[in-house]
C-alpha cells in the first residue's frame, strides 16, 4: 500500500504542481502520482480546486490537462487551428 500524503495539504500540492509544470499543465495521472491516491480520489481534489478557481481544466477526457488560470489562456486551443 502507498503511503498517502495529509489531504489538507493536497490544495497546495496541486497548486504547485500547476505552477511547476507552467504552460505545459499537467493531466489527472500526474495528480495522482503526486498524491499517492487512485484516479477517482484524484479527480475529486481536482474538481475542489477547479471549483475554488485555483487550476483550469482545458480540454476533456484523457487529453484533458490542468493548468494555472495565467497559464490556460495561453493553452486555449484556437478554433480552426491544426
Amino acid at each position: 500500500m502507498r503511503s498517502k500524503f495529509d489531504r489538507s495539504t493536497w490544495p497546495q500540492r496541486l497548486r504547485w504542481l500547476a505552477d511547476d509544470r507552467g504552460a505545459r499543465g499537467f493531466a489527472r495521472v500526474d495528480a495522482s502520482n503526486m498524491l499517492r491516491c487512485d484516479g477517482k480520489t484524484a479527480y475529486t481534489a481536482l474538481e475542489a480546486e477547479r471549483a475554488a478557481g485555483t487550476i483550469v481544466l482545458v480540454g476533456s477526457g484523457r487529453t484533458g490537462r490542468y493548468f494555472t488560470p495565467e497559464h490556460a489562456r495561453a493553452a486555449e486551443p484556437v478554433e480552426g487551428a491544426a
